[in-house]
């Protein structure tokens, strides 16, 4: 069984950090499966931070502080993007909405960029399988060579030297935990949300949550596109 909760209100006075894993702590206890890890939507005046994967954090804290399943939601845009989520643990599912109106095709486009064979493409659609896993071998030698001639034609430190890879990654990162820096300047709750590497990071790796499979039910190519485990059709390498 699988719920949503919205994880903050994004307006004064509404659920707090506390209240959030409480909320999810009893869930569990209830027999609950996997929350489908949302926002907002509750009261008109909210004020959301919008960003990428900006509701990420919030279906991270969840799964790594209260050991729950969780899938995040919420301007996830690409495979990597998808996958940098569940390799890393933060969530065990991904569901795509805007992705797939845009492209109806987005995971077989994604399955030929990561030459994943296992994928499932409906019969009338086999004729172009071969010629999409042909292109997307020749688009992803083409990408890896212009992103290794742009890196060779940026200044020192800021391309090829560690130290201008560390700043890259620290801007990187404070871009992903931006929604949970906007919830605790909005929080009136005396505690605040920490970032998924901040100082709760050491704790949770001491007891690691290991991935969930889910399977059957109503997942379809168009809906959850990708699982965490490499026996599932929707996991790509």
């Amino acid at each position: 069984m699988s719920i949503r909760i919205s994880a903050t209100d994004w307006a004064p006075g509404g659920l707090s950090e506390e209240d959030l894993l409480a909320l999810a702590r009893a869930f569990k206890e209830a027999g609950v499966d996997l929350i489908d890890v949302s926002t907002g939507q509750v009261v008109p005046h909210q004020k959301p931070i919008y960003g990428r994967m900006y509701q990420t954090p919030f279906a991270d804290k969840i799964r790594n502080e209260i050991g729950l399943a969780t899938m995040a939601v919420g301007n996830i845009t690409s495979a990597d993007q998808v996958n940098t989520i569940v390799v890393s643990g933060r969530a065990d599912l991904v569901a795509l909405a805007r992705p797939h109106l845009a492209d109806p095709y987005f995971t077989l486009r994604a399955a030929a960029w990561y030459q994943h064979s296992g994928q499932f493409w409906p019969r009338p659609y086999l004729p172009g399988r071969d010629q999409a896993y042909r292109l997307a071998v020749r688009d992803r030698e083409e990408w890896t060579a212009g992103r290794q001639a742009n890196e060779a034609a940026q200044p020192r430190g800021e391309g090829r030297t560690g130290e201008g890879r560390t700043r890259r990654e620290k801007r990187r990162r404070a871009r992903q935990e931006g929604s949970l820096t906007a919830c605790r300047a909005r929080s009136t709750s005396p505690s605040n949300f920490q970032s998924s590497r901040g100082t709760s990071a050491k704790a949770r790796s001491a007891e690691p949550v290991p991935p969930r499979i889910f399977k059957g039910g109503t997942t379809t190519t168009n809906s959850y596109a990708f699982a965490s485990d490499s026996s599932s059709r929707f996991r790509f390498r």
